[in-house]
């Protein structure tokens, strides 16, 4: 059986050749190693992963691939060939414009970072992928659409010691106008997370969800959807950890519309690290937002500590003196003992690794594992070496949340974190 090792890919953009003899050959056609990085160049790493997802959704009665095109970085904006603007006008709905520079999602983990945009006026489609490419860099076209975006990982999860599937996806809101729109779980942190046995398909873990998640698709097949990408993603020869993202609108549960596919980002990976369950374990938790190691006293916040970091959260650091005269330094771990503000808490949550915490708890659900994150904490890197790595945040049920509150109010006590990118766990020493 595969072993889907998060850290299975090996990443290098000054090696691509290095990089991509690590694809199994059926994926690419059997190309030569030379011209796939010559189409890598000329087409980019999301033409590359939506090629990829033509081949996985092959024989399969519910995965498609939304119609798209690549523009390469050879494609004279100002009077594109017929092809494309052929394409452009069958389309006639609206299109996602999305970079897809030669080092996305393949030869960088940094994946989720460039631009997408999605263009409701076909004519201005072109001017839109100008802006993005920059004049130098190749785009894709790809057909919108609607519906809950929902993010899947294929990988061993080192805490549970075995390979999984874990699924997070958006959720269905309803404007006060009766309008719905959809989330996807790429930005969204008040979404669902679940984690599947591939083999058996039954659920390893009690879901997390936000305060906000309506269940609006708790009727979505998700265990099929995780046996059949297993099968297929088998069935490619691949045997490093990937993460995939598709759409699925409520109204057509059994359509499953795949957008990408990308070796496991760095978000997801251990960086070499080799982490252990926990024993005590409080809980096991698919809240995480990525790989983290941390064992410190923890920082229970106060009104007065929340105040301080919404005003940092808001006007950043110095504006939080200059408000409170105080400075924040908070323990290596800061246990949310009251939920963030509704409209500015990923803002607050940044601000507090800003002062210094390495890892933050939370109820529910903030932010998961990938790097398309609206927290952005991608500027602290895991350092392993020293036995922690910044910018770690898991998100725990009420029950467990009101247990360590209680325990915390009590006495100082050291917590230890643990992350493996899909899974954590959380234990009161």
């Amino acid at each position: 059986m595969p072993v889907f090792s998060t850290d299975g890919w090996v990443y290098d953009q000054q090696n691509p050749a290095i990089v991509l003899d690590q694809l199994p050959g059926e994926l690419v056609d059997n190309l030569g190693t030379r011209s796939l990085i010559d189409k890598l160049y000329l087409e980019g790493g999301k033409a590359l992963g939506l090629s990829i997802c033509d081949r996985l959704a092959r024989g399969s009665n519910h995965l498609c691939v939304p119609s798209w095109i690549s523009l390469p970085s050879t494609t004279p904006w100002h009077n594109p060939t017929p092809k494309f603007t052929d394409w452009i006008q069958v389309e006639e709905s609206r299109i996602k414009v999305r970079s897809s520079t030669f080092w996305e999602d393949w030869l960088s983990g940094n994946s989720g970072e460039q631009h997408s945009r999605t263009i409701l006026h076909t004519s201005r489609v072109m001017n839109h992928a100008r802006e993005i490419s920059n004049g130098r860099h190749p785009v894709v076209l790809q057909k919108f659409i609607d519906g809950i975006g929902i993010v899947v990982d294929i990988a061993f999860s080192q805490i549970l010691k075995r390979p999984i599937i874990r699924i997070s996806t958006g959720r269905e809101e309803l404007r006060t106008d009766g309008i719905r729109t959809f989330t996807s779980a790429t930005r969204d942190h008040e979404g669902r997370h679940e984690v599947i046995d591939p083999i058996s398909g039954t659920f390893l873990l009690d879901h997390c969800a936000g305060e906000l998640f309506t269940g609006s698709c708790l009727t979505f097949p998700l265990l099929r959807l995780a046996q059949e990408l297993w099968e297929h993603v088998n069935a490619l020869g691949i045997s490093f950890g990937v993460q995939l993202e598709l759409i699925i609108h409520p109204d057509t549960p059994e359509v499953w519309h795949l957008v990408q596919i990308r070796p496991s980002p760095n978000h997801v990976r251990c960086h070499g690290a080799p982490i252990q369950s926990l024993k005590n374990t409080l809980v096991t938790t698919p809240a995480v937002n990525r790989a983290f190691l941390c064992k410190g006293t923890a920082c229970l916040t106060s009104t007065d500590i929340a105040r301080w970091l919404l005003y940092a959260g808001s006007g950043g650091i110095e504006y939080a003196v200059n408000q409170t005269n105080t400075r924040f330094n908070p323990e290596q771990i800061l246990f949310w003992q009251n939920d963030p503000h509704p409209d500015y808490g990923s803002f607050m949550i940044r601000a507090a690794f800003q002062a210094g915490a390495v890892i933050q708890i939370t109820r529910r659900v903030i932010a998961i594992s990938t790097t398309h994150s609206g927290i952005n904490v991608h500027a602290l890197m895991p350092d392993f070496d020293t036995g922690i790595s910044g910018g770690g945040i898991i998100a725990i049920p009420d029950n467990v949340h009101q247990y360590i509150v209680r325990k915390l109010l009590a006495r100082t006590r050291t917590i230890h974190a643990i992350s493996d990118g899909l899974v954590g766990q959380i234990a009161l020493i």
